[in-house]
């Protein structure tokens, strides 16, 4: 039960307040006039990359943790756990990615 509290309320929280901060976002955009958007070429899916990107890089690190408390055998994990090194591990190259494929886009 400790164990929960200590790891899981912060990602827990972090995750919360991450989407509603998003929300807000996006809610924004919204309200901006569509000329505007239009003419600085943004589009409300670009503002979900980032997040895209999050969830694909750390959705192995969830996977793993969710087979070892259902007592998964460690034999049948391999796979997924060279994922989680290897993904979760290059997570400041694929932020880099999705900045230079942005910044390229809105380049003047």
């Amino acid at each position: 039960m400790f164990y929960m509290l200590y790891e899981g309320f912060p990602v827990i929280l972090g995750f919360i307040l991450t989407l509603s901060y998003y929300i807000r976002a996006y809610k924004a955009l919204r309200r901006l006039p569509k000329s505007f958007l239009q003419q600085m070429n943004l589009r409300k899916s670009k503002l979900l990359w980032y997040p895209s990107i999050l969830i694909l890089s750390f959705l192995p690190c969830v996977i793993d943790n969710i087979c070892e408390i259902m007592g998964a055998i460690d034999d049948k994990r391999h796979g997924i756990r060279f994922a989680r090194v290897v993904i979760s591990n290059s997570i400041g190259l694929t932020n880099a990615i999705v900045y230079g494929i942005q910044r390229k886009l809105y380049k003047i």
